[in-house]
């Protein structure tokens, strides 16, 4: 057997430098390689018969010398090299080679070749091990595998630019990741294109993450982002997300930028510089545990897209969007679908003058109680209908101020003087409905909301039948309030007692066929007024807040109040003509005067007195 192998070796030996000597033909090298590759296969034949492979495969190694192993490997390259270039390829799997660059092709193997499980290190089974990796251009990464934490850091002291494939180019399991934090001597760049998904579960950046609860953004800038677009999209362990370090200057599109961020209550976004923002679709959609979001420093002056921009938030309870310009939005399908904690929605500042979409825009808010569109014009096509799809709870709407042809409710709604609508007519323009006719009289879209100082008393007012308001559905509560509307206040309040007949109107301004002459005149009768010096009532005069508490004490019938040695009001000193009235509403509870601001310790004796002032004077006398 060890003579075999010696010959074996000579012959080897002997066609390596046949084939290696200039001028030798193709032809006879590949005569010897036959050759010795029939004498391989004797020998291991014969190996294989004698049971002693081990061994004598030992012998022979150890009988190959340095300069012998070179040149059998020279050999043994030529073999199998030539015959390839021949042979029909094996079938292997090229459909994303382009995608797969410096990987080996697949090919079918018996399998004994497949690897299993088994075969694996435990670095190939879980992803990158604690260590320092290069995650961008001079941005290095700390990585500690068993807490999850990332401390990114700039070696190149020009600063440095993270990757967008960051994570995957350093081998680190987006799964893995629970917080990242930036070392704070150098801020580590954010690339232009900062989006965090392409699609098909390819995440990028911040994409993705659904394990990280922490991002500390001091660290970075972002000063040449231009996309943002779903740039923290499906970080469903995110809870509260600081973005007051973000400059935003140069984004154009914030598509999707939060959307699937299931348990995020908390972002702050007051220093979001938006006026080159074009796209806000879907920006907030599927956050499903915010409460509120404060957009007062949003320019959406340029934002063409709103669609589903609050989609699915379904614990959002409040949102002001009234700084909002959707002068430019042509799609607002779906935007607040689904909202169905959301209670109150006031867009009467919303410019719909592009706007071509406005399908199921409040489908799903089955909580919805308030809804204002009254400078909605309804594209062509749509219907109100499908805007309020199953807003079942919707008790008023102040309806859009054009629609293309008449549109049916969901539901019968009332207006203030009880005019039943079952649809909308195209003349209709902008009115208040009401669920109910009582819904409707008692609405006011100034006072709707019952944390308003106001609303007990405006309320109050309208259910005795005191006041209605306007047709407009406010009830004007900032308004200065007439000498004719107090008196008519204070007639109603008295029950609208009828006054004794006479031949000739006490006052040259109130002639008998003014809305207000039976309250006047009876509050002449009464003592309440006197008029002024030149025959007229001054119907029309503002009431001072002085001349609103005179007629109200003398309505009451001029009780005198408790003696005290200081006025509570140092515009009202006890000489005054009003200070008897007004020291009794003070001890009355009546008023309290100014109790805070420049104006504290004052009664404003000759302010205009509100329409919403005269409704609470009147509800504290009661």
């Amino acid at each position: 057997m060890k003579n075999t192998c010696r010959k074996l070796l000579a012959a080897f030996c002997a066609a390596s430098m046949l084939m290696t000597t200039p001028g030798l033909s193709t032809y006879a090298a590949d005569l010897t390689n036959e050759e010795i590759i029939e004498s391989c296969e004797e020998v291991a034949g014969e190996m294989e018969i004698a049971g002693d492979t081990q061994e004598d495969s030992v012998y022979v190694e150890s009988e190959i010398g340095e300069e012998a192993e070179e040149q059998a490997g020279e050999v043994l390259t030529e073999i199998t090299e030539e015959p390839a270039e021949n042979a029909e390829p094996a079938e292997v799997d090229t459909t994303d080679s382009e995608e797969r660059e410096d990987e080996t092709a697949t090919v079918d193997m018996p399998e004994k070749y497949v690897f299993s499980a088994e075969d694996t290190s435990a670095e190939e089974t879980v992803g990158a091990a604690s260590g320092e990796y290069t995650v961008g251009d001079g941005v290095q990464a700390a990585y500690d595998s068993l807490t999850g934490s990332i401390t990114l850091h700039v070696t190149d002291p020009a600063g440095g630019t993270l990757w967008a494939d960051w994570l995957e180019q350093a081998g680190i399991d987006r799964d893995s990741v629970k917080s990242i934090s930036v070392k704070q001597q150098k801020k580590v760049r954010l690339p232009a294109d900062a989006q965090g998904f392409m699609g098909d579960n390819n995440y990028l950046l911040f994409g993705g993450l659904k394990k990280v609860t922490k991002i500390d953004f001091k660290g970075f800038d972002t000063s040449n982002v231009t996309n943002m677009a779903y740039m923290f999209f499906r970080c469903g362990s995110l809870k509260t997300l600081d973005l007051k370090s973000f400059n935003t200057s140069k984004v154009t599109n914030m598509r999707c930028m939060f959307a699937e961020c299931k348990s995020l209550k908390s972002v702050n976004l007051k220093s979001f510089n938006t006026s080159k923002v074009t796209n806000i679709h879907g920006m907030f959609d599927g956050c499903i545990s915010l409460p509120d979001v404060d957009l007062s420093s949003f320019n959406t002056s340029n934002v063409t897209d709103m669609y589903r921009m609050f989609g699915d938030c379904t614990s959002l309870n409040s949102i002001d969007l009234s700084s909002f310009d959707t002068s430019n939005v042509t799609s607002m399908v779906s935007m607040f679908s689904r909202c169905d904690n959301l209670t109150t929605l006031d867009l009467k500042n919303f410019n719909t003058s592009k706007l071509t979409n406005t399908h199921t825009m409040f489908s799903l808010c089955t909580n919805l109680k308030y809804l204002d569109l009254s400078s909605f014009g309804i594209p062509k096509g749509d219907k109100i209908s499908n805007m309020l799809n199953k807003c079942n709870a919707l008790e008023i709407l102040i309806t859009p101020r054009t629609i293309p042809g008449d549109q049916y409710l969901p539901y019968p709604m009332y207006d203030k003087n009880g005019k039943k609508y079952d649809k909308l007519s195209v003349k209709s323009g902008s009115i208040v409905l009401g669920r109910t006719k009582k819904l409707a009289e008692s609405f006011f879209i100034d006072v709707r909301d019952s944390s308003n100082s106001y609303y007990k008393a405006v309320n109050w007012a309208v259910e005795k039948g005191i006041t209605k308001g306007y047709s407009d559905g406010t009830f004007g509560i900032n308004k200065p309030c007439t000498r004719g509307e107090m008196i008519m206040f204070l007639w109603r309040f008295a029950g609208k007692p009828v006054p004794k007949s006479v031949s000739k109107s006490p006052f040259a301004d109130v002639p008998k066929s003014h809305t207000f002459y039976r309250a006047v005149l009876w509050a002449y009768q009464k003592g309440i007024t006197k008029g002024y010096t030149d025959g007229k009532f001054g119907v029309n005069k503002n009431v001072s807040r002085g001349e609103s508490m005179m007629f109200l004490w003398r309505l009451k019938g001029k009780k005198n109040p408790t003696t005290v040695s200081v006025s509570p009001f140092r515009d009202v000193p006890k000489k005054h003509t009003f200070y008897k009235a007004i020291l009794w509403g003070y001890q009355k509870h009546i008023t309290t005067g100014y109790t805070s601001g420049a104006q504290k310790g004052t009664f404003g004796i000759n302010e205009n007195c509100t329409r919403g002032q005269i409704v609470t004077f009147l509800y504290r006398t009661k």
